[in-house]
C-alpha cells in the first residue's frame, strides 16, 4: 500500500552512489526514431511517467530497444550502475508450465495485457534525482517505475498478485457458482450451494479456488470452463483492472474467449491439449540460425558472443513446445562460457555448429514442434542403480533387469555409470513404458539433477543425456527423477552387485601349480 500512495523506494546496498554523469542520449537517433520519441516524450510527460529534473546529479544512459513486428521502439535507460549500488532480489514468476496444472481438457480461455504496466506504481520522491538521464539536452527524471531498473520485476509482480489475488480470491469462486446455477437452473443444486456456502459437508474442497489466472508480468491469461462463463468473466476482470486504476492494452492479448491462443510466444491449444511454436517464431528461429552459420563461416567461425547469446535465449523460451530444445544448447552454452566479455567474440565449436543446423532445420522437422500439455494417467515406477562391475533396474518393484559393464566401461566415473544404467533400464523396458510417465528414483543426487534439467555442463554426460532424450521423445515417454537414499532402493542396489556367473575361467594360481609342456588344446591328434 506504501507504493501506491508514497511511491517505491530504492534499497541500497550499504549507502547510495554519488552523483554520476553518463552524458547525453540518442543524438544519433534516426528520422523515424525521432518521430517517435518526441511523441513518446511528450505521451509521458504528460501522465506523470516522466518529469523534468532542476538538478542533475546522478545521469545514466538512455536507449531504444526495437519491438519486434512494430515500427515502434521502447526507451530503456541503462542503469547498471545505479544497479550496482542498489540490493539484489530474486523473484520467481509463474510460466506457461504451470499450466498443465491449472488448466483441464476442454477449457476455453481469454488474454490481456496490461496499457503501462510498470508505470502505475511511482517512485518516492526522494528517490527521483538517482533516476535522471538527458535525452537529447532534455534532462529527465523517471517519477514512475523505469524498464532497466534491476528491482523492477520484483515489485511489479508483488504489485501484481495484489489484482490476482482479487481475482482468485473465494468470493470470485462463489460467483462462479452461481454462474453455473444460473446455467444449470436446479434446485437441488442451489441447496446444494447454500449448503457449501454455510460450511457444510464438501465445502472447503473448492472454498479458495476461484478465478484460474496466470500472471507473468504485465500478460495475464485466464482459463474458464465454457465460452459463455469467458464473457462473464471478461466483465470481473475489467471491474477489477478500474478499481486498482489500471487499463487493458485493446491492442494486445485476445480477449474474446477462445480453446487456441497465442501467449508469451507460444500457441496454446487447449482443446487438443498442445503447446505449439507460433510460425512467426518458428521462422525467426531459422533466420537467425542461418545468419549465424553465414557470419561464421565468413569470419572463421568467429560471432560476436551478445549475438549467441540473444540466440540461445530465443531458443530457450520454446523448450515447452520443442521437447530436444535444451539437447541442441548445451553446445552453444559451452561457446558462450569462453567469452572474455559481453562485448567480445566467440568462436563456434564443430559440435556447436551441428546445433546451430539444427535449429536451422526447425520449420521442416514439424514433429519436433508440439508438446502435450497434460500427460496420460498411466504411470510406471523404475528404480535404477549402478557399481563399478554392473547395472540394475526394476520395473514398478516386479520385474527387475541388469547387466555387466565391459572392461573398458569399469574405470569411468560413478556419475556416468549411473546415467547409463538408466537409459539400459529404459531401453530395457521399452515396450511397458511407451507412452507413460515413468516415475524414475535413482540414488546419485547429481543424475537426478541433470534429469530433472536434461541438460550438464560435462560434454561426454551432454551427449549421453542427448542420447536418452531422443530415445525417450521417440516413444513419448515422459521421465521424473526423484532422489532416493541408497538404503531404500535395495533391489536395483542388489541387481547391480551381484557377479556374473556366466564369465568364469581357471585360477592363474591353479595353473603355475601344475606346469604342463603338452597343450592338448593345440597339438593336432
Amino acid at each position: 500500500m506504501q507504493w501506491i500512495t508514497h511511491g517505491v523506494k530504492l534499497r541500497w546496498k550499504r549507502k547510495p552512489p554519488p552523483p554520476f554523469d553518463h552524458g547525453v542520449s540518442l543524438r544519433d537517433a534516426t528520422r523515424q526514431q525521432q518521430v517517435w520519441l518526441d511523441a513518446e516524450k511528450e505521451r509521458l510527460l504528460e501522465n506523470g511517467a516522466w518529469t523534468r529534473a532542476t538538478r542533475r546529479s546522478h545521469v545514466s544512459r538512455a536507449f531504444l530497444v526495437p519491438k519486434p513486428g512494430t515500427n515502434k521502439w521502447r526507451l530503456v535507460v541503462d542503469f547498471r550502475w545505479l544497479n550496482q549500488w542498489c540490493v539484489k532480489n530474486r523473484v520467481k514468476m509463474e510460466t506457461l508450465k504451470k499450466l498443465r496444472r491449472l488448466a483441464k481438457p476442454g477449457d476455453w480461455c481469454f488474454s490481456f495485457d496490461l496499457q503501462d504496466g510498470f508505470h502505475a506504481l511511482g517512485i518516492h520522491p526522494d528517490f527521483q534525482k538517482f533516476m535522471q538521464f538527458d535525452l537529447q539536452g532534455d534532462l529527465l527524471q523517471c517519477s514512475a517505475m523505469p524498464f532497466g531498473w534491476s528491482d523492477a520485476p520484483r515489485v511489479f509482480c508483488k504489485f501484481v498478485r495484489v489484482m490476482v489475488e482479487a481475482l482468485r480470491s473465494p468470493q470470485a469462486a462463489e460467483d462462479r457458482r452461481e454462474i453455473k446455477r444460473l446455467r444449470d437452473g436446479s434446485a437441488v443444486r442451489q441447496r446444494w450451494s447454500v449448503r457449501r456456502r454455510t460450511g457444510g459437508a464438501g465445502g472447503d474442497a473448492n472454498r479458495h479456488s476461484g478465478m484460474r489466472v496466470l500472471p507473468y508480468m504485465d500478460d495475464f491469461l485466464v482459463l474458464v470452463d465454457s465460452q459463455r462463463e469467458g464473457f462473464l468473466r471478461r466483465e470481473k476482470v475489467q471491474l477489477v483492472l478500474h478499481r486498482l486504476g489500471l487499463r487493458r492494452n485493446e491492442k494486445k492479448g485476445h480477449w474474446e474467449p477462445t480453446q487456441v491462443v497465442e501467449h508469451l510466444g507460444l500457441e496454446v491449444d487447449l482443446k487438443l491439449g498442445q503447446f505449439r511454436v507460433t510460425e512467426r517464431r518458428v521462422h525467426k528461429i531459422h533466420t537467425k540460425a542461418k545468419e549465424i552459420l553465414c557470419d561464421a563461416a565468413r569470419n572463421r567461425r568467429w560471432i560476436p558472443a551478445r549475438r549467441l547469446a540473444s540466440f540461445t535465449g530465443l531458443c530457450q523460451s520454446v523448450y515447452l513446445a520443442v521437447p530436444a530444445a535444451r539437447l541442441y544448447l548445451r553446445e552453444l552454452y559451452f561457446v558462450l562460457a569462453e567469452k572474455r566479455s559481453w562485448g567480445a567474440k566467440v568462436k563456434i565449436s564443430r559440435a556447436a555448429r551441428g546445433d546451430l543446423e539444427w535449429w536451422s532445420r526447425l520449420p521442416v522437422m514439424s514433429r519436433w514442434n508440439g508438446r502435450k500439455i497434460w500427460r496420460s494417467p498411466t504411470r510406471a515406477k523404475v528404480h535404477t542403480d549402478s557399481s563399478m562391475t554392473a547395472w540394475g533396474g526394476v520395473l514398478n518393484l516386479k520385474f527387475p533387469a541388469r547387466g555387466f559393464w565391459p572392461n573398458e566401461m569399469r574405470c569411468w566415473h560413478i556419475t556416468h555409470l549411473e546415467l547409463e544404467a538408466v537409459y539400459k533400464t529404459v531401453q530395457a523396458f521399452l515396450q511397458e513404458l511407451e507412452g507413460k510417465v515413468v516415475r524414475l528414483y535413482c540414488d546419485n543426487q547429481a543424475v537426478v539433477a541433470m534429469l530433472s534439467h536434461f541438460t550438464s555442463r560435462n560434454p561426454d554426460l551432454m551427449r549421453r543425456m542427448r542420447r536418452l532424450g531422443l530415445l525417450l521423445d521417440l516413444h513419448d515417454i515422459e521421465l521424473q527423477a526423484r532422489y532416493i537414499r541408497s538404503e531404500a532402493n535395495v533391489w536395483a542396489d542388489n541387481l547391480s552387485r551381484c557377479e556374473d556367473l556366466d564369465d568364469w575361467r581357471l585360477n592363474r594360481d591353479c595353473t603355475c601349480a601344475f606346469p604342463s609342456s603338452l597343450n592338448s588344446f593345440t597339438t593336432p591328434g
